[in-house]
């Protein structure tokens, strides 16, 4: 079968469920952060679904979720693909923290601006240098998300799940949308 779309080096092919990691960084002792993804290609064209989760450590609801949906889904009754990351923060998953234990700023707050002006020219060294300067040298959490950069002009639709901490009561919040009184 003709590969139909890759992400990160992970090929889907019509009508199938593929797994792989992402690498994206490697810390000192040698071990390397890696996001789990899934690539789930439908039979047919379609739109093109980012679905991702647990940004936030402490925020478990959206992992479960995702693993469901992965587990769930019938690739041959998909109409499009569904490129699924269950969670974008495995090192602050592993404290049940908010933030990963190398970075201190929410890490929603660090995605690349989706339509940049000019192409960022970005410098990474040693990103555990406490010396750098933070101008010249983003730190670890913003050199994850300029490698999701290359990823948006190919999705038509980018859903991300979040919760409250473990702890919280369940709810659903849902933006208010207006009706004229003909559309009621």
């Amino acid at each position: 079968m003709m590969v139909v779309m890759e992400v990160f080096d992970i090929q889907s092919k019509k009508g199938e469920k593929v797994f792989g990691f992402i690498d994206m960084l490697e810390y000192p002792h040698g071990t390397k952060e890696r996001l789990p993804i899934c690539l789930i290609e439908g039979l047919e064209e379609g739109p093109t679904f980012l679905l991702t989760g647990n940004i936030h450590g402490n925020e478990l609801h959206g992992l479960v979720t995702l693993q469901e949906i992965i587990q769930e889904v019938d690739p041959t009754q998909v109409k499009g693909t569904i490129i699924i990351i269950p969670s974008l923060n495995p090192a602050g998953l592993l404290v049940l923290t908010r933030t990963p234990l190398y970075v201190s700023t929410d890490p929603n707050r660090l995605w690349p601006d989706p339509k940049p002006k000019k192409k960022p020219q970005l410098k990474y060294e040693d990103p555990f240098d406490e010396n750098l300067d933070p101008e010249k040298h983003p730190n670890i959490q913003e050199k994850f998300y300029t490698k999701f950069a290359e990823i948006f002009d190919r999705v038509d639709y980018f859903i991300d799940l979040h919760c409250h901490a473990i702890r919280s009561l369940p709810y659903s919040y849902l933006d208010r949308v207006y009706y004229d009184e003909k559309d009621e």
